[in-house]
């Protein structure tokens, strides 16, 4: 009985993780894509994983 509440809390915390870490990355990918000068660099990393999903 006293071990229920904490694996719910458990579930809660690794739920707000996730969202906590999924608006993080869209603020990134926003940030990126309103910053085309600051990504210049950083193009070349990013696309090398969408050319090996394509191949």
């Amino acid at each position: 009985m006293i071990e229920s509440p904490t694996a719910e809390g458990m579930i809660i915390i690794s739920e707000n993780l996730i969202i906590f870490l999924i608006t993080k990355l869209y603020l990134f990918k926003s940030f990126l894509i309103s910053r085309p000068l600051s990504v210049g660099r950083r193009t070349v990393p990013i696309e090398i994983p969408n050319n090996a999903k394509g191949s």
